[in-house]
C-alpha cells in the first residue's frame, strides 16, 4: 500500500516532459532533396530523399538516395551512408554537417564510388518541418573510374530541400 501510494505521488508531481528537439536523441530526420550543381561539365539538377535517426545527442546514422542529370550529362544515381550531426538546434533553426559514403551509378558508364560531406542550416517554418539549405562536395573515387568525366573527379552544389522532424 505504501508503495502505490508513493508511485501516485511520483506520477502527480512529475512534470511533463517537453518534445524532443531536431536533434535530440530518439528523434528522427526526413528530407527531401532538390538541388543545381556543376559536374560532369555543366550545371546539375538532383532529386532525392534522406532519413536519420539520431542515436545519441546530435548525432544520426542515415541512408540517401539521390538521382541527379542534366541537359547533355549522364543521369547519376547515389545510394548513400551518411552521418549527420548537429552543433547547434534552437526552436527556429539547426546547423549542420554532414558526411557521405556509398555507391555513384551512371548511365552508360561503368559505376564507382563517391565519399565528401558538406553543411547547412534548417529554418523551422512551424512545428518541425522546416527548408534546408546546404552545400555539398563528392569526390568520386577510383580516378580511373572518373578520368574520362567532363566535369574530373568532383562533384559540387547547393541543396534546397525540406526537412520534417520527428
Amino acid at each position: 500500500m505504501i508503495a502505490l501510494a508513493a508511485v501516485l505521488l511520483f506520477v502527480q508531481t512529475a512534470e511533463p516532459q517537453p518534445p524532443p528537439r531536431y536533434g535530440d536523441r530518439g528523434s528522427s530526420h526526413l528530407g527531401l532533396i532538390l538541388g543545381l550543381g556543376s559536374g560532369g561539365g555543366g550545371f546539375r539538377w538532383a532529386g532525392g530523399i534522406d532519413y536519420g535517426y539520431f542515436v545519441v545527442d546530435r548525432v544520426a546514422p542515415g541512408a540517401e538516395v539521390e538521382v541527379s542529370g542534366g541537359t547533355g550529362q549522364l543521369t547519376t544515381g547515389l545510394a548513400l551512408a551518411t552521418v549527420r550531426v548537429v552543433p547547434l538546434s534552437t526552436p527556429g533553426f539547426s546547423l549542420f554537417l554532414i558526411g557521405r559514403a556509398g555507391r555513384l551509378l551512371l548511365s552508360d558508364h561503368p559505376d564507382g564510388w563517391a565519399a565528401g560531406g558538406g553543411g547547412g542550416v534548417i529554418i523551422f517554418t512551424g512545428a518541425r518541418i522546416g527548408v534546408q539549405l546546404g552545400y555539398e562536395v563528392l569526390e568520386l573515387v577510383p580516378s580511373s573510374f572518373c578520368a574520362d568525366l567532363s566535369g574530373g573527379c568532383t562533384v559540387q552544389g547547393f541543396q534546397l530541400g525540406l526537412v520534417a522532424g520527428f
